[in-house]
C-alpha cells in the first residue's frame, strides 16, 4: 500500500510518462480495478476501513488525529486467531499502537529513524537537493539511496520477514509513505522525470462556478504554484511512484525465488488519492473529487483471480478485508460492511452494487463540516454540509 497515490500515474491506467513495470505486470497477471475508490480520503479514516471493511462513520474515526478508543477488529487479528505471522513495515498511521490491532511485528519510522543512526547517517529528508522556493516545500531529490529511503529500508524487512516465515501462513502490510508530501525519492527515480515532460492534467484550469466556499479556500492554498511548479511536483511525484513501483517488484520477486508465488495473495492499493494538480490543486483536499478518492487496486493470486482481467464494477477499500478473508476461506465477521469480490472474480457479479460511497469531516465541524458522496459510473452528487 502507498499513500496518496493518484490512480491515473500507472501505466495500466494509461499514463503517458510513468514508468510502473511492476504495477503493470501485476496488473497483467492479476486484475486490474479501474473504478475503485476509499471511503474517506484522509490517512487514519482510510486506513481503519481498510483494516476493519466498515465505513468511517460506523467504526468512528472519521478524521486523522481522532484519539478517542476504537473497539473494532482488524484483519491482522482475524489472521492471527487462524495463526498467522502478522507484520506491519512502514507507514501505519492509526489512532492505537500496531500490536493493539493484531500486528506482532511492528516496524515503522521510529524504527527507520534508530537505523539511521546506526548508519550514522542523517535521514532522507535531511539531506534533500529540492527545488528552491517551491511552494510544497520538500520537492526534489534524497541524497540517500534506496537502502536508506524509508520506502528501500522497509521493504527489506519485509523481505527479510518473508524469508523467516516462508513455511507458515503470514499476514503482512507493507505500507509505502509515499508518494505523499514530502515528496523525495532517491536517484535514479529522481532524475528519471524532467518537469518539462510532465503534462499538467486536462482540468488543471477547472473552475466550478457554483462551489461551495471550501473549494475556493481549497484552491487558495496553492495559489502561488506556477506551471512550472506543478511540473517540478508530478516528476517529482512520478519518480516517488516508480521507487515504490521498483520495491513492490523486489517483493514479488522474491515471493518467486522463495516458490510461494502461486500460495500468495497480493494486493497493490493506496489508502486515498492525490490532486496532483488537477483543480490546480496538489495534495489532498477534502472535496471528495474523484482525484483523492479514486485509488489503484490490482489484486493478484495465480489460479483463483483471473490474469489480464480489469473490472468495471464501482468497488471500495471497505472490500478488501471481506474480500482477503474470503480468498483465505477464513468466516468474514458479521460487523463488515464491505462485500467480498469473489464473485467478480468468477465473472458472476449477479447484483453488485451500482453506486459507491465516500465522506470525509464530523457533523458540524469547521472547514465544511462532513461532505458525503455518491457515485456511480456516469454521475457524482456530493452533498457539503456547510454550503
Amino acid at each position: 500500500m502507498s499513500d496518496q497515490h493518484n490512480a491515473h500515474f500507472m501505466g495500466v491506467a494509461g499514463h503517458a510518462a510513468v514508468k510502473t513495470p511492476t504495477l503493470d505486470t501485476m496488473a497483467k497477471d492479476g486484475t486490474y480495478f479501474p473504478n475503485a475508490f476509499c471511503q474517506t480520503a484522509q490517512c487514519c479514516p482510510a486506513r481503519y476501513t481498510l483494516f476493519t471493511g466498515r465505513y468511517a462513520r460506523s467504526h468512528g474515526c472519521r478524521w486523522n488525529g481522532v484519539k478517542e478508543p476504537l473497539q473494532e477488529t482488524t484483519i491482522a487479528e482475524v489472521l492471527k486467531q487462524q495463526g498467522y505471522a502478522t507484520a506491519t513495515f512502514g507507514k501505519h498511521h492509526m489512532q492505537h499502537s500496531p500490536t493493539e490491532h493484531g500486528f506482532d511485528v511492528v516496524m515503522n519510522m521510529d524504527q527507520y529513524t534508530d537505523f539511521m543512526k546506526q548508519e550514522k547517517m542523517k535521514s532522507w529528508l535531511q539531506q534533500v537537493d529540492q527545488n528552491e522556493g517551491h511552494p510544497l516545500k520538500a520537492v526534489g531529490r534524497t541524497k540517500v539511496d534506496n537502502d536508506h529511503h524509508p520506502a528501500g529500508f522497509w521493504t527489506n524487512n519485509a523481505m527479510d520477514f518473508i524469508q523467516k516465515n516462508a513455511n507458515k501462513p503470514f499476514c503482512i502490510w507493507l505500507s509505502y509513505y509515499g508518494p505523499h508530501t514530502p515528496i523525495v525519492c532517491s536517484n535514479p527515480w529522481a532524475d528519471m522525470y524532467k518537469a518539462s515532460d510532465m503534462q499538467l492534467p486536462p482540468n488543471h484550469g477547472s473552475r466550478i462556478n457554483d462551489a461551495p466556499p471550501l473549494y475556493g479556500e481549497e484552491q487558495n492554498r496553492f495559489r502561488e504554484m506556477t506551471d512550472l511548479h506543478h511540473q517540478q511536483a508530478l516528476a517529482a511525484y512520478a519518480g516517488y511512484v516508480s521507487q515504490i513501483d521498483t520495491n513492490v517488484g523486489r517483493v514479488l520477486d522474491l515471493l518467486k525465488e522463495l516458490k510461494l508465488e502461486k500460495n500468495t495473495i497480493v494486493v497493490y492499493t493506496a489508502d486515498h488519492g492525490e490532486y496532483a494538480s488537477e483543480h490546480i490543486m496538489c495534495t489532498k483536499p477534502t472535496m471528495n473529487l474523484d482525484a483523492v478518492v479514486r485509488v489503484p487496486m490490482i489484486v493478484k493470486f495465480p489460479g483463483v483471480v483471473p490474469r489480464g482481467n480489469v473490472r468495471q464494477e464501482l468497488v471500495g477499500s471497505i472490500d478488501l478485508m471481506p474480500t482477503l478473508l474470503d480468498l483465505a476461506g477464513v468466516d468474514i465477521p458479521k460487523q463488515v460492511q464491505g462485500v467480498s469480490m469473489m464473485p467478480l472474480f468468477a465473472d458472476n457479479p449477479e447484483s453488485w452494487r451500482n453506486v459507491i460511497f465516500s465522506e470525509i469531516g464530523y457533523p458540524g465541524k469547521p472547514r465544511g463540516g462532513r461532505n458525503v458522496m455518491a457515485r456511480t459510473h456516469t454521475h457524482k452528487y456530493v452533498h457539503y454540509e456547510n454550503g
